[in-house]
């Protein structure tokens, strides 16, 4: 598959919907709305179909720019967030979420050095989001199925 560097969100669902707009049926309320950002197309739709398969809805970028509309149109739970991408990489989305006060768990993927995890990580605490979690590719679906499964979002402030 490939992709552009242009604006690329999917969000799954009933077919007959327009492209690029999120909805929910009666039937979606109260599941988990789960928002993948990462720059590698294959990896997306893995994570996409890993969350769907435990009933959750899924919506994914695959170019970090359109992540701002993506995250206000969508409102997600869980955001599983790369660290490594070209133009604007996961600690200034981390950055970008502190600054909105954003209750989503945030689950960090990332299949390069340690270290850009981490860093995310202490950044997001310290900014007073959620602890974020850190999920190193590749990882088995169980896996993310758990963390998805017991994230919980932050009380308002």
């Amino acid at each position: 598959m490939t992709v552009g560097r242009g604006f690329a969100l999917r969000t799954r669902g009933p077919r007959t919907r327009e492209k690029n707009v999120h909805w929910r049926s009666k039937r979606q309320i109260g599941k988990k709305r789960v928002l993948i950002v990462d720059d590698d197309a294959d990896f997306v739709d893995y994570v996409c179909d890993v969350v769907e398969a435990m009933g959750c809805i899924a919506s994914s970028l695959t170019a970090s720019t359109g992540f701002e509309k993506a995250f206000e149109s969508f409102n997600p739970d869980v955001i599983v967030l790369d660290v490594t991408m070209p133009l604007i990489d996961g600690i200034e989305i981390i950055n970008s979420l502190a600054t909105r006060k954003s209750r989503a768990q945030i689950i960090i993927t990332s299949g390069f050095d340690p270290f850009f995890s981490s860093a995310a990580q202490q950044i997001g605490e310290t900014k007073g989001l959620a602890p974020p979690i850190i999920l190193n590719k590749p990882f088995e679906p169980g896996a993310l199925q758990a963390l998805v499964a017991d994230a919980q979002t932050v009380p308002a402030m």
